[in-house]
């Protein structure tokens, strides 16, 4: 009984990682396989003509074209990010850019048209190479994390296809850098060497300057009781985000047009069900799903404005919630799922969010070491989110398959 409670105890979450990781790819072909491709719209962002790959980068650069992506195309992204992808546009060819001249709000035609920036070569050569810088970055962050575990490559490389990443490339989003940053920020702020500690905080900038949510990786400063460091962080972020509206048309009124624009924007993922949308991560999606089946399970009636109202509390409420409870406890792992459980709960976002919880997966993997007791459900519940489960059928599938199991891990 000793030796196999010894043998329990020893199990590895890395190899555990590895081996949820490795069915998970293999099933995924498999299923590719006997579907003959059709799993792939229950995986990644299903649009109705399936011609939408890449939208994220691709469109960014049609939006930056006339320098002014706020007043003619309300863009979401942040002036630095608009300034990378402004970067990106000026080595598109100018008879590539030529045909773009007729295009303003309706960016929607682009798409399958002659002016699609995926059939020319240019623009496509440059989202492969953002695919395979950032998957090189991603690669070398996990080695360093990992550090000298056994099976480093390959956990490094499975990495690379778990769900909240591969779905982020399927949509060419730069979310990847925000989470690459944050990482590199969370391994090196308290490094010894200054250099690296300096770095660290402009990475942290730097991601909250391409996304702004990533600044909440910014409470690990005040966990750390690094006040110094957190102002110099904030002073970065703030440098960042302002210097990069000047090489636009809007100049200094860019960031108000931000603003506007943020404080307008809802996403439309998920379903409706009940009048409540159970479709994201956020608490109040948690939250409908809940009274959802509550509705369907015992035919009771609750009115959805008031559930929508404690939802958008509860919006608020959460992530500052666990946010405070990263002051209580000591562990790096559980500090970073503070900082990214509050990302994810405060507003709904896309599939590609839950890239953000690799980070304490990666951390506990790298400092529990060993499958536990007490670390065996959030592990689990980590390891859950980032694998594929390919299964076919239609929308609901994907609601109940990829929605219901996250709400739940969550």
């Amino acid at each position: 009984m000793k030796n196999m409670q010894n043998i329990k105890k020893r199990v590895s979450l890395q190899n555990l990682f590895i081996i949820f990781m490795s069915v998970s790819l293999v099933l995924t072909i498999i299923m590719l396989i006997v579907t003959e491709g059709e799993v792939v719209s229950n995986i990644f962002y299903r649009d109705v003509d399936n011609i939408d790959t890449g939208m994220d980068f691709f469109n960014s650069i049609i939006y930056v074209r006339t320098r002014a992506p706020y007043r003619d195309y309300g863009t979401l992204y942040p002036p630095l990010a608009n300034f990378f992808f402004w970067l990106l546009y000026l080595c598109v060819p100018e008879w590539q850019r030529d045909q773009w001249e007729e295009l303003l709000s309706n960016d929607t035609l682009v798409r399958a048209s002659e002016y699609d920036p995926r059939i020319f070569q240019p623009t496509m050569v440059m989202f492969i190479i953002f695919c395979i810088a950032t998957a090189l970055l991603f690669f070398i962050l996990v080695q360093k994390t990992l550090r000298k575990s056994e099976k480093i490559n390959l956990a490094a490389f499975l990495c690379l296809f778990t769900y909240g990443v591969i779905y982020a490339f399927e949509r060419g989003n730069i979310i990847l850098f925000c989470v690459a940053g944050c990482l590199f920020f969370v391994l090196y702020r308290n490094s010894e060497n200054r250099v690296l500690r300096e770095l660290a905080l402009l990475t942290l900038a730097f991601s909250a300057a391409l996304k702004l949510y990533p600044a909440v990786f910014g409470m690990m400063l005040l966990y750390d009781r690094n006040f110094k460091g957190a102002i110099k962080a904030v002073i970065y972020g703030i440098v960042l985000f302002v210097l990069p509206v000047f090489a636009f048309k809007e100049g200094i009124s860019g960031i108000t047009q931000f603003f506007s624009v943020l404080t307008s924007w809802s996403i439309g993922v998920g379903v409706w069900i009940h009048e409540l949308n159970v479709g994201g991560f956020a608490a109040e999606n948690i939250l409908n799903t809940s009274v959802s089946f509550i509705i369907d399970v015992t035919g009771i009636e609750i009115n959805a404005q008031v559930i929508q109202s404690i939802g958008g509390i509860m919006n608020l409420a959460a992530p500052v919630i666990v946010l405070i409870a990263g002051f209580f406890v000591k562990k790096e792992w559980f500090r970073t799922l503070s900082c990214a459980m509050a990302i994810m709960l405060y507003q709904q976002q896309g599939v590609y969010i839950v890239a953000f919880l690799l980070i304490p997966l990666l951390l506990m993997i790298r400092d529990e070491g060993h499958l536990t007791k007490k670390n065996c459900i959030p592990f689990l519940a980590l390891l859950m989110t980032q694998v594929i489960l390919p299964f076919p059928g239609e929308t609901v599938v994907f609601v109940i398959e990829v929605f219901g199991r996250m709400q739940l891990c969550i």
